[in-house]
């Protein structure tokens, strides 16, 4: 399944599940996989330079990409 489809899934489930897609702008595989999703249930944080993965837990980007997988975590799980 591609991404944009499982987050549409998620997204057609009663109550929807949310979806969020983190990337940078350089990182062409990720951020063209974000880019291809969208729906009422999705929210995509794009962040400058190239980071992947990892490299995107990092206090210094803004909004912190560590702070937003724990507040994704939260929505999710109550």
């Amino acid at each position: 399944m591609l991404y944009a489809e499982a987050v549409s899934t998620l997204g057609a489930e009663n109550p929807f599940k949310p979806a969020w897609c983190l990337s940078a702008q350089v990182d062409a595989p990720s951020a063209a996989v974000c880019s291809t999703a969208q729906g009422d249930n999705y929210t995509r944080f794009e962040f400058p330079g190239d980071a992947h993965g990892m490299m995107l837990i990092s206090p210094e980007i803004e909004p912190n990409p560590l702070e937003l997988i724990l507040d994704f975590l939260a929505q999710v799980l109550g």
